[in-house]
Formats: C-alpha cells, sequence, structure tokens
C-alpha cells in the first residue's frame, strides 16, 4: 500500500509563461473585443507586438509564440507587416479536419450541403423558440449588410454569419460550432450559389426567415429554411454542370 503522503509528493505542473501569457491575452480579446470578426464589414486590430509586450510585461517573443497559439484556436490572424486581427473562428481546428478527411472539394461541398439540409431547417425552428432580442439585433445587422454589399466574397461571408447567428440563437454551442465550420468549408459553395442564383434570391430567403423567427413561428421558420438550403444544394449542382468542360 502506497502512503497517502506518497500520493501527495507529486509536483503540480504549472503553466509556462507563453501558456499563461496566451490565457490573459485572450482574456483581454474577450473583454474588450466581445464580438470581435462576428462582422465581415468591420476589422479589428490589437495593438502593436511591441505594445502588447509592454502591457503585459512579457518579451515580443513570448507575445509572438502566445498570438500563434491563439491564432490555431481561432482567436486571432497574424498578419505579417499588418498586424494582428481579432477573429472569432473557434471552428477553424474542425474545418481543417474535415478538409483533412474529405481532401476533394466538390465532394466535400456536397456532402456540407447535403449536412445542411439535415440540420439547418430543425435548428431555425429552435432559434424561433429561443432567439434573444440580442440574438435578432445580430441577425437584423447581418441582414442589413448583405442586402447593401456590393461585393460577392464578403457577401459570401456575410451569409455564413447569419446561418451561423441563427445556430447560436437556437441555444446549443454543439450545433453553432458545427454550423460555423460548414461556413468556413462552404464559403466557395457560398460564392457559387450566389453567383447562379443571384444575391437578390438570398437576401429574400434570409428575409423571411428573419421575420418568422421574429414571429416566433417554429414551423414556418424550419419550411423556410429547408426551401432555402435546398434552393442552395441545387444552385451548387448547377454550378458544377457549368464548370465541366463540354
Amino acid at each position: 500500500m502506497i502512503p497517502p503522503a506518497t500520493l501527495d509528493a507529486r509536483p503540480i505542473r504549472r503553466p509556462s509563461l507563453v501558456e499563461s501569457t496566451c490565457e490573459r491575452l485572450a482574456a483581454h480579446v474577450a473583454e474588450e473585443y466581445p464580438g470581435g470578426g462576428d462582422s465581415p464589414m468591420e476589422e479589428i486590430w490589437l495593438p502593436s507586438e511591441r505594445e502588447l509586450a509592454s502591457r503585459f510585461r512579457v518579451s515580443r517573443p513570448v507575445i509572438r509564440e502566445a498570438t500563434k497559439r491563439l491564432e490555431f484556436q481561432g482567436l486571432l490572424e497574424v498578419h505579417h507587416g499588418r498586424g494582428i486581427k481579432v477573429v472569432r473562428q473557434l471552428q477553424r481546428p474542425l474545418s481543417d479536419a474535415l478538409r483533412f478527411d474529405i481532401p476533394d472539394n466538390l465532394e466535400r461541398l456536397r456532402q456540407l450541403n447535403e449536412a445542411r439540409r439535415i440540420l439547418e431547417p430543425e435548428i431555425a425552428r429552435l432559434a424561433a423558440l429561443h432567439a434573444t432580442d440580442k440574438d435578432l439585433r445580430f441577425l437584423v445587422a447581418c441582414h442589413d449588410e448583405m442586402v447593401s454589399c456590393p461585393d460577392l466574397g464578403i457577401a459570401a461571408r456575410i451569409d455564413a454569419r447569419f446561418h451561423e447567428g441563427i445556430a447560436r440563437a437556437a441555444g446549443n454551442n454543439v450545433v453553432a460550432l458545427v454550423l460555423a465550420a460548414f461556413g468556413d468549408l462552404a464559403e466557395e459553395s457560398r460564392r457559387r450559389t450566389l453567383s447562379v442564383s443571384g444575391m437578390e434570391t438570398a437576401i429574400a430567403h434570409h428575409g423571411a426567415i428573419l421575420e418568422a423567427l421574429k414571429q416566433r413561428e417554429g414551423d414556418e421558420a424550419a419550411r423556410l429554411m429547408a426551401h432555402h438550403v435546398g434552393e442552395a444544394s441545387r444552385d451548387l449542382e448547377a454550378s458544377e454542370l457549368a464548370a465541366r468542360p463540354s
């Protein structure tokens, strides 16, 4: 029998300086920029590496390593020569795993759209029941941004944020993370479908879904979402056929 004192003698691992700086920097970002990176139309940048090192009283190499780790976790993006951008992409590790698991781009897009048709109508139903006023304000802001957006690439990112916002409004963080990963991987799909159907169609669909959410009409929200993602799947197939050599 091992004496109790022996069990207590194992050393306690303390976080390294880089790890503790990661935690402090992540907490700082969450406090100072709670919605950081939510809007594709707005960019948020941290102070310079030198300023961060001074603020956290560590060396610049420690800040550099901490920001790299937080970039991998999806909280920051390091742009050499420009600075450190605040983002909200906690789904990035999952997105990378799906890219690795399904390397063929067209097959990955097909499976993503299939998954969306399974998940998103029920997510919209739950969002109609659980969305807070803050959730609805975020969705209205996304919708307004898309209405006024002239750029197809940015519109595709706003489109993804709208769907992610509905997933968050449903009140299930697991589902929200999965939908965010779908948004990352399906950005090309969204650009294709928007180019086929036109932004006006997507905007009209989003507006109808948003109105159902505001009215707390779960069944209607689910029906509209099923129609929306079904149309997106058909548009993707049409774009693939158009892209094939004759």
